[in-house]
């Protein structure tokens, strides 16, 4: 089956590509530069999205409004854009129209960037009761939990973003890369102390899914009004100002492997803010 379009990845040409980088490190974006490759570029990371900047034989780039008498030169949809928009004002970037609900019912700001280009950062408004929705992370089971912690660090380059009861035999942590997260924990001593029957069994396995939102709030409400059910609501709010939220499947079948397999698949932790595993530059 096909999965269908993924994403999209803005390529932005230009004329002064050392400075752009800069600009767009100031407003949070972490740069990776290719500039020794058959076409040389910048590859720009924030959050979900990338931005390619590719060097132009042109001297000056031409913004779209002037190009094509109207247009942005990039659309960013996000989950937060009030708090972008309090970046972009902190790192002086000029803003051309503040945040505002328009006529296609999105409510956006635009700004402009060092090469002239209109950039609008914006989401329907009618898209709030579930905002800003992120895959957080994945958590395993892990019966050796150090040679799994090796091969994530030792292949791909990951590392240690947050870590919990250190020291203890109910130590766990989360690995990062990039947007990429992995919660790895010791299958033996989660299997001793997890309270759910499903989830406590030994061995190596799928734990639980993680997804993020802005507004714990709104999906718990939500999930009132479609029947599902929570276990319970763990508040990290004083430390991290972050809420982690436990759900499970609804368990009508109570004796059948194929229900504690379907109740493990189906456990997932949803969080309101960010910085609970963002990675520490």
């Amino acid at each position: 089956m096909e999965r269908g379009l993924q994403s999209c990845l803005q390529i932005f040409p230009s004329a002064r590509i050392d400075e752009t980088r800069a600009y767009y490190e100031g407003l949070g974006f972490r740069s990776v530069a290719y500039m020794e490759s058959e076409q040389p570029h910048v590859c720009l990371y924030r959050d979900s999205i990338e931005l390619i900047l590719t060097k132009s034989r042109l001297a000056e780039i031409v913004p779209a409004r002037e190009t094509h008498g109207y247009g942005y030169d990039a659309y960013i949809i996000s989950g937060d854009q009030e708090a972008f928009y309090e970046t972009a004002l902190r790192a002086g970037a000029r803003i051309v129209k503040g945040l505002n609900r328009t006529d296609y019912n999105n409510r956006e700001f635009i700004f402009e960037d060092n090469e002239r280009r209109w950039i609008a950062v914006g989401r329907k408004v009618d898209s709030d009761v579930v905002q800003g929705l992120t895959l957080s992370h994945v958590a395993l089971n892990c019966r050796d939990v150090r040679a799994m912690e090796a091969f994530y660090s030792g292949v791909l380059g990951m590392r240690r973003v947050r870590e919990f009861n250190a020291g203890t035999e109910k130590e766990f942590f989360v690995l990062g890369r990039d947007n990429f997260r992995v919660e790895l924990f010791s299958a033996a001593s989660n299997a001793a102390s997890d309270k759910d029957p499903a989830v406590a069994q030994p061995g190596n396995g799928f734990k639980h899914l993680a997804v993020e939102v802005r507004s714990l709030e709104n999906v718990m409400n939500l999930l009132a009004e479609k029947g599902v059910p929570v276990d319970r609501v763990i508040d990290y709010s004083t430390a991290d100002e972050t809420f982690k939220l436990c759900l499970s499947a609804t368990r009508r079948a109570t004796r059948s492997s194929l229900w504690k397999a379907t109740a493990i698949a189906s456990k997932a932790f949803i969080y309101k803010g960010k910085g609970l595993y963002s990675a520490k530059e």
